[in-house]
Parts: C-alpha cells; structure tokens; sequence
C-alpha cells in the first residue's frame, strides 16, 4: 500500500510539471526535425517566403510529433500576419492554444495574437492576450531550471519577444508609464539572450527611446550597419525607416552625419533628400521581405518627406500607393465586407 501511494504521489507530481511546462519538443539532440525548426527561426528576419516554406516542411515532416507540428504552425501564423493575412494566422494561433501541450509554444501564440491585435487596434482583445502571456510565463518560469537548453531557449526568446510587441503598444498609445516599466523588463532579458536578431531588434526600441537626437542616430546607424551585414533584411528595414524618420523630424542632424551612415551618403548622394531615399528603401526592403504591413507604413513615411520638400505631387502619389495596398489588403481577405467602386 505504502509502494502504491508513494508511485501515485510521483504520477501526481509528474501531473502537475506537465500542467505548468507542458510536453515540448525540445530535446538537446540534432535530429532532422529539430535543425528544421531552427531553420524556420533563423529566416523569420530574412525572408518571410523562405521561412513560411520551411515551417510548411517542417509540418509535412514533423508528423506523429504533436508538439513540432505546434511549431510549424507558430511559425506559419507569423508568415500570414507578415502578409496581412490576420484571419489565417488568427485560426493557426488559436489552434495552437487549443492543441499544443507545451505552455511555450502557447506563449508563443500569445505573443503573435498580441502582435495582430497591435496591428488592427485591438485594444481589448490586446491585453487579454497580454494577461494571458503573463500568467503563462509565470507557470513556465516555476519550472524554468526542468526544461532543456532548446526550449529553455526558445521561452527566452519569446519572453523578449513579449517585451517587445508590448513596448510598440505601449509607445503607440503614448503609455509612457508602462513604456518605461517594459523596457527596464527587456534590458534585464537582453543581458540573458544570446541571439543576435531579437538583440537588434530590442536594441532599436531602446535607441529609438533616447532623448538625444544625435546618440539615437548615432546608435540606430550603427545597428542598421550590424543588420544588413548580418543579411536580416526586415530589421534592416526599420533601422532605416528609423533613422529616415528621425532625419526627417530633425534636418540639423544631416549637417552631422555620424561616420557609421557615411555609406548611405555615398549611396544617395544627395544628403538633403536622405529621409526621403531611406524610408523609400525601407519600402522596397519590406515589400521585398514580404511584410505589406510595414510597406505600406514606410510608403507613409516617404509621402510626408516629400510634403516637407514641397513635391505634393510626388507624395499624392505615395499615398495613394500606400491606400491601394491598404484596399488591397481588405480586398484580399475581407472581399464580401466591402464594397469597392473601382
């Protein structure tokens, strides 16, 4: 009887891990399916085509493993909110919630739903799925020391990438409060990460912070010379779609040029009209990585350059690329909703 209780006592205890971290993927070992899965995450800055191709591999692959299956379709939610394809990446996150065993592909999920809802102001729906993350890393982090180095890893990763979709949010509602609290919660994650991409990409939020002018510039160039040498062609583009931002809100800064941007001003020739060069740049890079969300936003940007020059007709015509691709979008997916007259 003692023997029975004592294997039920362990069974219990085994019941309970399971319920906080879940059944995850992630053994140590190099199997075909597991360097798949990094793949897939190595090209998520690179090349939304190449990584959407890989997860769909990986899916086709990862059949009778349950939980690499959940990180195929992580990883193609993300391919289809980079499209602007919310209602697809909508159903792939959601069926991640509700059949993944592992609490940090979920966290994952929570993350990307949190990332559509910043997109499409859903505000309500945005910190729901914020409460939820919370409550979920709470759990994963009981059990932090238990999980093995590659989901260890990835749960990292997804904690920085929290940070990150909740200090955009945070900063487009002028929440400076909770800017201010997140990022102190993403230099503390910083100084654990190892992986160069989420580093840029965090290190931009934090340049594009400082109040001076020429050490936010100095510092944006220098991560947008890292991100093109290092082939990431999305963080490439908003490194450049920053500083055409920043160069554009404070002409004084183009009679200083740090040495870092000295490149680009070979490149564009023309110092005066750089806002304008980089965030058309930052278009095509967007366009070319797949992302239509940022596209249209950098077209934005390089219209109201072009309306400080005094070219309004070159920036009527900007924006009204930018609306096509916004038309284009509810078009694509939303096509029994609107009606359009042309």
């Amino acid at each position: 009887v003692f023997m029975r209780n004592i294997s039920f006592i362990l069974l219990l205890l085994c019941a309970l891990f399971t319920s906080c971290a879940g059944h995850c993927h992630g053994g140590d070992s190099a199997t075909g399916t597991d360097s798949l899965s990094l793949k897939v995450y190595e090209a998520r800055y690179k090349d939304v085509a190449l990584a959407d191709g890989l997860a769909k591999a990986l899916d086709s692959l990862a059949a009778g493993n349950h939980e690499l299956m959940m990180v195929a379709s992580n990883a193609m939610a993300y391919s289809a909110l980079m499209k602007m394809d919310y209602a697809a990446a909508t159903a792939l996150y959601d069926k991640v919630q509700a059949e993944a065993d592992c609490e940090i592909e979920k966290l994952v999920a929570d993350v990307g739903q949190m990332t559509i809802c910043y997109r499409v102001s859903g505000n309500r729906e945005f910190f729901d799925c914020r409460a939820r993350a919370l409550e979920r890393m709470k759990r994963i982090n009981e059990d932090v020391e238990r999980l093995s180095e590659s989901d260890r890893a990835r749960f990292e990763r997804a904690k920085i990438e929290f940070g990150i979709v909740s200090v955009c949010y945070f900063s487009n509602l002028s929440m400076l409060d909770d800017v201010k609290r997140t990022l102190g919660y993403l230099n503390a994650g910083l100084a654990k990460s190892v992986d160069p991409a989420l580093k840029l990409y965090a290190r931009m939020l934090l340049a594009n912070t400082s109040a001076d002018t020429k050490e936010r510039l100095n510092l944006l160039a220098r991560g947008l010379n890292e991100a093109e040498a290092r082939g990431y062609l999305w963080l490439t583009a908003n490194y450049k779609l920053l500083v055409a931002i920043l160069l554009r809100d404070n002409k004084e800064l183009l009679d200083a040029l740090p040495d870092n941007l000295a490149h680009l001003l070979l490149k564009n020739g023309d110092t005066v009209a750089m806002d304008y060069t980089l965030a058309a740049e930052a278009a095509d890079d967007f366009r070319r990585y797949g992302d239509r969300y940022m596209m249209i936003e950098a077209m934005a940007v390089s219209a109201s350059c072009m309306t400080q020059r005094g070219d309004y007709k070159a920036a009527l015509a900007l924006l009204d690329s930018a609306l096509a691709g916004v038309n284009g979008y509810y078009r694509n997916y939303y096509p029994e909703d609107v009606d359009f007259a042309s």
